[in-house]
């Protein structure tokens, strides 16, 4: 075989693609190119044969590897050596490295390899260096990096921003010394270096003072070497201020002995139970009332009470316990002295909202012995006033009975003491109570404000709201019965949308409503209008489905409808499928000086004045307020309402 033969089939099993051109002069001193052969791996290469580019330019073949194949032509007519160039192919998104060897002044041969792979790892890499530096730089602490000699070759926004409060410049610190910032201590400074000697550093609650601001920080100092290919390259400086962090701990110090000095000088019995049966804290106070001498160790309930009176408070506690619901209840305890107080306590469980469970006990208690005692003192003068009060309507009549002229004189006289029995009654029960409530919730926060948590604070403001809105409602309820008593109320009728009117009330109650998951229904047909006084219906309305809600198990509903009594009437319902009365509640429902204020399936307080007023309001609007319930099926009430104007008639 002749070693042309031998050359010529070595370059065709070759798995670079050569390309072999003929430098052919064209006018003006230019060159046009020739493919004049080219071997096996260039047409597998571009997928092409040989009759696809024999004898053709090379720039009308740019489709095959380059789209800038003018520029590559211009440089082809000065190479005397051989020349590496870089192509890429916009259509086919690929990079090529073509390799130019000049032969003599006829031809020029070009080795094509494709370079695409390592192009797109450069660039990936290039976009990953650039996003790294960016997380870096917006990274909430501060980095520096060092070289392997100590000098900083980079540190992120946040170091320059937070750390030297923005008082150096990046050329102040780049390509500097660590040590010569004058952040820190040479001590520190040169445990900072230990890093460059390939060791992993941890400092801990280092105070450093910034030379332009001498403005003391603390922070928590990390460094890890780098090494790459086993040859270490400096390493990187992690800096944690923690100056907000200490200064918190330092006021969180004082305000400790604060709180613990306001804790021991309040009246009330505080103490904090790791179990139904161990208490692991406790305030003087409660020291002081059973006896109990050191403060600061753990007691059972057992160490210090009748075992009939600490079996009974195990179960109390234990009940909160399992429930994770507060508990207020009064009891008769025994004193150091053997004396039996009766204490108001309140049990508050502390329940860890991760696992559901309830960490501990929180509790207090009010001695209200003498208030109990004075309460008693007040309901007896009350029940003296009224018999007072009755053996005065005795003789009054005795006397009208005898001295017609004084009739007149009669009849207002027992109105007035009639007011004055009811007035007293509404006093006695319904607003001593929520104020003496109202004002120890406020006493007990004001006392303890420094030592209770956000949500403990939470849960006292809004049981503080709710007495204030009862608070608020009686009052309000009070005001409307007195001007009711004294003939201030005016009655201004006019035709009322029926539906529209209930619609307006179930929005107004629907919070409530929805707080229980209640449902209200409006069953009203919505082309019926009522002769009527919208304010004093709207009041009625308000006070019924109130109390529907009230008494109304969570998830119950509430159906406000009505049916036609004849032409003149209609009968106006409010029903809910609740707890329902007795007959003993039904006989003294509307009745001021028998009522009771019960609390609703949710512990909602009422004023105990509101079915008192719907049955007033709805004489004063001509209409009249029946009721039918059943205990655990419900009530219903009901409300007689004119369709005109019967006054005409």
């Amino acid at each position: 075989m002749k070693r042309e033969d031998i050359y010529n089939q070595f370059i065709e099993k070759m798995n670079n693609a050569l390309v072999l051109l003929e430098i052919v002069p064209v006018e003006n001193n230019k060159f046009d190119y020739i493919f004049f052969d080219a071997n096996k791996a260039f047409e597998d290469f571009f997928e092409v044969s040989k009759s696809d580019f024999l004898n053709k330019s090379i720039n009308k073949l740019s489709y095959l590897f380059s789209s800038d194949i003018l520029t590559f032509i211009d440089k082809l007519s000065n190479i005397t050596v051989p020349s590496v160039f870089e192509l890429s192919n916009k259509n086919t998104n690929r990079f090529y490295e073509i390799t130019v060897y000049p032969l003599d002044k006829r031809f020029l041969a070009l080795q094509i390899a494709d370079i695409t792979k390592r192009k797109l790892l450069e660039k990936a890499y290039a976009d990953s260096e650039e996003k790294y530096r960016t997380l870096a730089d917006k990274s909430p602490i501060s980095i520096v990096v060092l070289d392997n000699s100590g000098k900083i070759i980079f540190a992120n926004d946040y170091f320059f921003s937070a750390f030297l409060r923005n008082k150096y410049k990046k050329e102040d610190v780049i390509g500097k010394e660590l040590a010569s910032q004058g952040f820190c201590t040479a001590d520190y400074c040169n445990e900072i270096k230990k890093v460059l000697q390939n060791h992993i550093i941890e400092l801990k609650d280092i105070k450093v003072k910034i030379e332009k601001t001498q403005e003391p920080i603390f922070c928590n100092i990390r460094g890890v070497p780098l090494s790459y290919n086993d040859e270490f390259n400096g390493g990187i400086i992690i800096i944690e201020d923690i100056t907000e962090k200490k200064l918190a701990e330092r006021k969180l110090n004082n305000k400790s002995f604060e709180q613990q000095l306001l804790l021991d000088n309040v009246d009330l019995l505080i103490w904090y139970m790791n179990s139904p049966s161990s208490i692991k804290l406790f305030n003087h106070s409660f020291a002081d009332f059973f006896g109990v001498e050191d403060t600061s160790v753990p007691i059972s309930l057992d160490d210090f009470l009748p075992y009939y009176e600490a079996s009974e408070l195990k179960d109390i506690f234990s009940k909160v316990w399992k429930s994770k619901y507060p508990q207020y209840f009064d009891k008769f305890i025994f004193n150091k002295f053997g004396n039996k107080r009766l204490l108001k306590v309140k049990v508050t469980p502390k329940v860890n909202f991760q696992t559901n469970e309830v960490e501990f006990l929180v509790c207090s208690a009010m001695d209200i012995t003498e208030q109990r005692r004075n309460e008693e003192e007040m309901k007896n003068l009350i029940v003296a006033l009224k018999l007072s009060n009755r053996l005065t309507d005795e003789r009054a009549t005795e006397i009208m009975e005898l001295n017609k002229q004084l009739r007149n004189s009669k009849e207002q006289l027992k109105a007035l003491l009639t007011a004055k029995d009811k007035f007293f009654s509404v006093i006695a029960h319904d607003l001593i109570s929520p104020f003496q409530g109202f004002m120890s919730l406020t006493k007990y926060l004001s006392s303890n404000i420094n030592q209770l948590s956000t949500k403990d604070i939470q849960e006292l403001a809004t049981a503080l709201n709710k007495s204030a809105i009862n608070l608020h409602k009686l009052l309000d309820n009070l005001l409307n019965w007195s001007r009711i008593q004294r003939g201030k109320i005016k009655y201004i009728p006019e035709f009322v949308d029926l539906f529209q009117i209930i619609e307006l009330n179930i929005s107004l109650s629907f919070a409530t409503a929805d707080a229980k998951k209640i449902t209200l229904h409006n069953e009203i047909n919505s082309s019926i209008k009522v002769f009527s006084d919208l304010n004093i219906l709207n009041t009625i309305l308000r006070n019924l489905i109130s109390n529907a809600i009230k008494f109304t198990n969570y998830g119950g509903n509430v159906w406000i409808g009505c049916r036609t009594i004849d032409d003149n009437y209609v009968e106006l319902y409010v029903k809910d499928d609740g707890v329902g009365m007795d007959e003993a509640t039904l006989d003294n429902l509307f009745k001021i000086d028998s009522y009771n204020s019960t609390l609703g399936t949710a512990n909602e307080v009422g004023t105990g004045l509101g079915l008192v007023l719907c049955k007033e309001f709805a004489e004063i609007n001509h209409s009249s307020i029946r009721v039918e319930s059943e205990l655990e099926k419900g009530s219903t009430f009901f409300i007689k309402l004119p369709l005109k104007d019967l006054r005409k008639s």
